[in-house]
């Protein structure tokens, strides 16, 4: 023997509810009242729901339910408004893309860039420059001169790389000296 329950009245107002109204409960033709006001419910309310609403064989309370359509059709954005939607969403990611784009490129310019005027001269080539300080030439300017080593050089200025002053993130720090006395780091 199968027992029926009947209920007539369901209060589920102000419980946290979130999600659609489940189309099961247009299935309880002896509910006369229900309550699903103050709760986060969305969509549509069930069609088998609104004929009982209408007929006046059920009472339903859905207040302070922001996203809740009264029926099928009003659920949906007019074309209009999801246009316009779609334009607001797209023109943003569009000016965000640009921004990421020119950013990238300049950090780019400027690591090229950095890389050909750090770039090591010819072995001939001296480059002369001048600061002010300690007089050594006789002409109040310090004059310092740069050049390009072979590796036996380098053996050489470093007694074959013998006292390692440090490491850092692109390997080992020699400490060395020149022909004329100058002390180095060669790294």
């Amino acid at each position: 023997m199968i027992k029926t329950c009947f209920i007539s009245c369901r209060n589920l107002s102000n419980n946290n509810l979130v999600g659609s109204i489940p189309n099961v409960l247009s299935q309880l033709t002896s509910l006369t009242v229900l309550d699903l006001s103050r709760n986060q419910l969305n969509g549509s309310i069930p069609f088998g729901l609104l004929v009982r609403v209408q007929d006046g064989s059920l009472d339903l309370r859905y207040g302070n339910n922001s996203d809740i359509c009264t029926n099928g059709n009003s659920c949906q954005l007019p074309t209009k408004q999801r246009s316009k939607l779609a334009i607001y969403i797209a023109i943003p990611a569009v000016l965000i893309v640009i921004i990421v784009a020119v950013v990238l490129f300049c950090f780019i310019r400027r690591k090229c860039q950095g890389s050909i005027n750090n770039s090591v001269r010819p072995r001939n080539e001296m480059m002369t420059s001048y600061a002010s300080g300690d007089d050594l030439y006789g002409d109040g300017s310090l004059r310092l001169e740069s050049r390009q080593f072979t590796y036996e050089e380098l053996k050489m200025i470093t007694n074959n790389f013998e006292r390692v002053l440090g490491r850092g993130g692109f390997g080992y720090v020699y400490d060395g000296f020149l022909e004329d006395g100058t002390q180095v780091a060669v790294k």
